[in-house]
Order: C-alpha cells, then sequence, then structure tokens
C-alpha cells in the first residue's frame, strides 16, 4: 500500500468511526428529550423506508454532500484514483515540517469527503502546522458585518477567512517564506482584498503588491 493510501485508509476510518460516535451521541439525546423522535424514527425506520422514503435534515444533507468535482471532495477524489502521483509529491519534499503538512492535507481533505470540514477540523486541526497571534488584530465594525484591519475597513467577507490571513499567518510558510520589507508580491486571487492588505502591511512602502481578482 502506497504512502497516500495509508493515510486516507486511516483517515476514512477513522471518520467513519467519529460519525458513528456522533450518531449515537445524537440519537441518546434526542431519544432522552423527545418522545416525539422516537415516535417519528419508528415511522422513518419501520414505515416509510419501506416504501422507500426517508426523513433527514437539509443541515446533514449540505454537510455531506460530496460533489467529486469540487474543490473539497475533488483532492478526495484525486487521492483515491491517483494515489502514486501524490506519491510522488511526497517524495519531492525534502523536510519533515513539509511531509507533516502533506499527511495532514490529505487526511483533512479525505475526512472532508467522507463526513464535513467540522469534523476534519476536530480531527486533524490545521493550528499544529500554523502560529496564532497572541492579540487579534482584526476588531468588529460597529453595527454591520464589516471588520477593521489595521484602521481600514475590510467589507463582505467572513470572519475566519480574516483569521486564516492575519491571526494564523496563513502566508508565512514556517519562517521559510515569507514576505518582507520592500519585496514585490503578485497576488493571482485577491478575492475581497483582504490579501493584499496583509501583504502590504509585510511588504511596506518600499514594497508593492500586484493584486488580481478574475470574479467580478
Amino acid at each position: 500500500m502506497s504512502h497516500t493510501e495509508q493515510l486516507v485508509k486511516e483517515a476514512v476510518e477513522t471518520s467513519l468511526k467519529e460519525l458513528e460516535k456522533r450518531y449515537k451521541e445524537l440519537q441518546e439525546k434526542m431519544y432522552k428529550y423527545s418522545l416525539f423522535w422516537i415516535v417519528g424514527r419508528f415511522i422513518n425506520d419501520y414505515i416509510l423506508h419501506r416504501i422507500g422514503l426517508h426523513i433527514t435534515t437539509s443541515t446533514i444533507v449540505e454537510g455531506n454532500m460530496i460533489d467529486p468535482t469540487g474543490n473539497c471532495a475533488g483532492s478526495f477524489w484525486s487521492f483515491l484514483h491517483k494515489p502514486n502521483g501524490w506519491d510522488k509529491v511526497y517524495q519531492m519534499l525534502g523536510d519533515n515540517y513539509s511531509k507533516d503538512i502533506f499527511d495532514w492535507f490529505v487526511k483533512y481533505r479525505t475526512t472532508v469527503g467522507i463526513a464535513n470540514s467540522a469534523i476534519a477540523n476536530d480531527l486533524y486541526p490545521v493550528k499544529f502546522l500554523i502560529t496564532l497571534e497572541e492579540k487579534s488584530i482584526i476588531k468588529k465594525y460597529i453595527l454591520s458585518n464589516d471588520f477593521i484591519v489595521n484602521s481600514l475597513k475590510v467589507k463582505r467577507i467572513r470572519r475566519d477567512l480574516l483569521r486564516e490571513t492575519f491571526d494564523y499567518n496563513k502566508y508565512n510558510y514556517h519562517n521559510i517564506v515569507e514576505a518582507t520589507s520592500g519585496d514585490v508580491v503578485i497576488d493571482a486571487g485577491a478575492y475581497r482584498g483582504d490579501t493584499p492588505l496583509y501583504f502590504s502591511l509585510k511588504v511596506g512602502e518600499k514594497g508593492i503588491v500586484y493584486a488580481f481578482e478574475p470574479d467580478n
């Protein structure tokens, strides 16, 4: 079994066990606190299933949908069908830190494909790969969903994306690849401008940031 296949196998087994555990916990809570749930489960399992129907909630469906061509599950699909190609990438990595990131990425993406991102974050957290700043520079803008970053207002972007960039230093690779004062940065995929702002703080007045975003 190849290295990538072994990682996928481990992540699949762990994900399924976690899903089973959470499902049992949910069952216990619902059976304990809701007579309606007991009746509903009986109708669902022993009556509706027999005629090919099944009742669930939209959040469960959305959280477990797998789109082989999508961004999240696409890599999982690739792990399954082209493990040898991923092994070649692994063999090219020259340090243990990079290899740890490779292992994390395969397991994390596999878990997203099998379960969902919430479970993936719990089983394979990204925090061990990156350093969280002690004090966030992201401030909530009063009476709106916008944020203030370094005295500038950032509109229409999720806080978790801002935290990945500014608090977790997502674009500082282990102090090996890092934008510093006077650098020229090409940001191909600037989204709503949070990453150009991040790089501008790194390169300073002597540096330049070229930012491109093909989507409107």
